[in-house]
């Protein structure tokens, strides 16, 4: 599969791009109405996500592809989050995931950055993903860690790290 040419803010682009690989599109309708009361939305939810609640998503959330995508306990995924699952999604327990965020287990092409195989992501309990954010096929962002806004990330990130820029390097080590 080659890579898919994506730049920030073309979002609705790229998701019009997977709209045929939506398994539950009622599903994605209902979570992002503001009309849904609160059990719509995780019924919804739990259409599109393996979930272990609670769990708060605001909308524009959008999820496509074949893949199982796992959402572990008190996850938040702010504004306009986009996963593209042709390989399997993992976020562990308390992950924060902000605006505009894209995680994609397919491959794309950003800025020069090309994903290195189609594999799964996995972020690690307690981890922050930051506005904007590019997470590519095949990362383990580990516990703890930061990824910053902006950052396109194609490695590994380690427990307790901060990761910034296109493409995303260590900037520091988290100390308590």
């Amino acid at each position: 599969m080659s890579p898919i040419p994506y730049s920030p803010g073309n979002i609705s682009q790229l998701r019009k791009m997977f709209s045929h690989r939506i398994a539950y599109p009622e599903a994605l309708i209902q979570i992002n109405a503001p009309t849904s009361t609160p059990k719509q939305k995780r019924q919804a939810l739990k259409q599109l996500v393996t979930l272990s609640a609670p769990c708060w998503i605001e909308p524009e959330f959008f999820v496509a592809g074949p893949a199982t995508v796992t959402f572990n306990r008190f996850v938040f995924a702010n504004h306009n989050v986009t996963l593209l699952a042709q390989s399997p999604i993992e976020i562990g327990e308390g992950v924060f995931i902000g605006p505009n965020a894209v995680l994609s287990t397919y491959p794309l092409a950003i800025n020069g950055v090309v994903s290195r195989e189609i594999d799964k992501i996995s972020i690690g309990h307690n981890a922050w993903i930051g506005a904007n954010a590019i997470i590519l096929p095949g990362v383990h962002v580990g516990c703890n860690a930061i990824v910053g806004a902006n950052a396109v990330v194609y490695e590994d990130v380690p427990d307790n790290t901060v990761v910034t820029g296109a493409p995303a390097s260590m900037h520091r080590m988290i100390t308590e």
